[in-house]
């Protein structure tokens, strides 16, 4: 539609080179956004695992005396 326009002389080529500015800076920025949103969901989502499995620190050995971090699941 700006092209359109801008062939058929309603918009002139600093119009058009204005829009075309404008439209890749909105991309930038909308890309920005959903980048930050994707990193607070991914955050969210390794908190919530951590409470889920919480990290008491202790491990113990299985019947071979190897390290299991797992209790009881040899």
């Amino acid at each position: 539609m700006i092209i359109y326009k801008t062939v058929y002389g309603e918009l002139s080529l600093g119009d058009l080179t204005f829009l075309s500015g404008s439209f890749l800076r909105l991309r930038s920025l909308m890309e920005a956004i959903l980048i930050r949103f994707s990193s607070i969901a991914d955050s969210a989502l390794y908190l919530r695992t951590c409470l889920i499995f919480p990290l008491n620190g202790t491990t113990e050995t299985g019947p071979k005396g190897e390290f299991t971090a797992f209790p009881g699941d040899y």
